[in-house]
């Protein structure tokens, strides 16, 4: 009887032993935030010169980065080797056509041979607009956007400004332009604010030393918006 428990106790000690670095792996956050270090310059692969670049979100399609051109948003196809390196790896899933299942045959002399998959070729990057020359207006800067839908507008989106000087700034819907994976240029027709009833506004005041949140639109139709930038 004591043997047999001397047994368990051992099987219960490999078992856990075998699971624990399973439990470990499990419990890893794999997901890396971009780094805020501005990188001076950087170079991409369709000739472009960008300077002091901050990573201000990562997903697995591009990059969003906040640079002295404007907020821009990059295809990693375009992005140089040292950048796209040093962004975290988005695990790559499996296709439904990548798996083929073979039947099981026990003479190895006549088994069927797999099909080897086709490479797929690389995405074509988005066409990226080109930057602005001044990407602060009466001291003001963008420094985020989210496209947003406002009731049955589909191309609106969601600007962050930022008041870098002691006196309240008074913008126009029309001093904000949204740039199209196209490269087309839209400038904004209103400010919105969700409500009941809605509130439609044709200024705002950007407060000194502070920031200002709202939704602007751009057009009914929606929109694939690549950049958010000052038009003038």
């Amino acid at each position: 009887m004591g043997s047999r428990r001397r047994l368990h106790s051992l099987f219960l000690a490999l078992l856990l032993a075998a699971l624990a670095p399973l439990v470990a792996a499990s419990g890893s956050d794999d997901s890396a935030a971009p780094t805020p270090t501005p990188i001076a310059v950087m170079k991409l692969r369709d000739g472009r010169v960008l300077h002091n670049a901050r990573v201000m979100s990562s997903a697995s399609d591009g990059i969003v980065v906040n640079v002295d051109e404007g907020l821009i948003k990059i295809p990693k196809a375009n992005l140089p080797d040292e950048v796209a390196g040093s962004l975290p790896a988005v695990p790559a899933q499996a296709q439904a056509s990548d798996m083929v299942m073979q039947p099981f045959n026990p003479n190895l002399g006549q088994a069927t041979p797999t099909p080897v998959a086709k490479p797929r070729p690389a995405p074509k990057p988005s066409p990226t607009p080109k930057p602005t020359p001044n990407p602060v207006f009466r001291g003001c800067t963008i420094t985020s956007f989210q496209a947003k839908p406002f009731q049955n507008v589909l191309g609106a989106a969601e600007v962050v400004i930022r008041n870098d000087t002691d006196m309240a700034v008074v913008i126009l819907p029309g001093d904000i332009a949204c740039v199209t994976d196209s490269g087309s240029q839209l400038r904004g027709r209103q400010f919105v604010v969700d409500a009941y009833p809605p509130i439609l506004r044709r200024r705002e005041s950007v407060p000194p030393r502070g920031t200002l949140d709202e939704q602007v639109t751009f057009s009914n139709d929606a929109l694939q918006v690549a950049a958010v930038r000052w038009s003038r």
